[in-house]
């Protein structure tokens, strides 16, 4: 944000104008100053609160990451599960086994597809790898799947709840900006006005002067 320059030079304007005595034109900068600096106020304020935000977000990423993390370490649990089914249990265990791979699997894409937030898509097929899992009757397995759906529903709330906050700060830039835009040719317009008035001003000394200089080559 530009404030903390702006600021400078219109404090450099306003210590010229005081070294040439200009005090009515030192005195109108005050209340700009006063206004970038009410600006830059601002601006930091609501760096402050995005920074928040960011902060909040790499929480919940965090977070998220966790579960996954649980998950794969109930995932490897489960495997090793199997491995133990298989010495004691042969074929109906070979058959079990292969229908919780598949289940697995089914699993697996849905975890591909929660990574791109494909919520629906990623419970659908959770749903097919819970009705393998009652099949089977292994109601471990239907019981992490139904977590796991549960996770994602709330997950899926979330991410809906923070796309439209990000739509909304998104609204609110734009809306920041323009506002700035408009305030920088409000500025601007300023400016010219004063810049204006100071000419018309030394115009009027210069034909004063002039006036008296004719007036005295006269007498």
């Amino acid at each position: 944000a530009p404030y903390e320059k702006i600021i400078e030079i219109y404090r450099d304007a306003r210590k010229q104008f005081e070294e040439i005595n200009w005090k009515e034109e030192s005195a109108k900068l005050i209340d700009t100053i006063k206004f970038y600096r009410e600006k830059l106020a601002k601006d930091k304020k609501i760096r402050a609160l995005e920074t928040e935000k960011v902060k909040k977000r790499e929480e919940e990423l965090l977070f998220q990451q966790k579960l996954l993390e649980q998950a794969r370490i109930e995932e490897e649990k489960l495997l090793q599960q199997r491995k133990e089914s298989l010495i004691l249990k042969q074929e109906r265990v070979v058959q079990f086994e292969t229908q919780k791979d598949k289940a697995f699997r089914l699993m697996d894409q849905a975890k591909r597809e929660l990574r791109q937030n494909n919520f629906d898509r990623a419970i659908e097929f959770y749903k097919e790898s819970e009705k393998i899992f009652l099949d089977i009757k292994w109601q471990e397995g239907v019981k992490m799947v139904q977590d796991s759906v549960t996770m994602i529903s709330s997950k899926k709330k979330a991410y809906e709840l923070e796309q439209k906050a990000i739509e909304e700060r998104k609204k609110e830039k734009i809306k920041i900006k323009e506002q700035l835009e408009e305030e920088f040719i409000q500025a601007q317009e300023l400016k010219k006005q004063q810049q204006e008035a100071k000419r018309k001003e030394f115009l009027a000394i210069q034909n004063q002067k002039e006036h008296e200089r004719e007036i005295s080559e006269e007498a």
